[in-house]
């Protein structure tokens, strides 16, 4: 798939090319990118609301299992998935 759009992209000539990669910059990177910043602490909030959660099982029964990088590891004692 990806190689028919890099081909399509291609055959554009260089006006048209750079009018698209700055509408996916746009798109991609919007000048407020303070948006997410501001957000962060809501999906922190909800989603360890509940405590820590295994991504993989759901489990929410988990012991710390050191550090790495000075960031707490945890360790998830019924599917035994680990986590920063």
């Amino acid at each position: 798939m990806w190689r028919y759009v890099y081909e399509a992209v291609g055959e554009l000539g260089k006006a048209d090319q750079l009018a698209l990669f700055k509408q996916l910059k746009q798109y991609l990177y919007p000048r407020d990118g303070n948006k997410i910043g501001k957000s962060l602490p809501k999906i922190k909030e909800s989603r360890f609301s509940s405590g820590l959660g295994c991504l993989h099982c759901g489990s929410t029964a988990v012991k710390r299992n050191g550090k790495y990088r000075s960031r707490q590891r945890y360790l998830w004692i019924v599917g035994k998935h680990s986590m920063i």
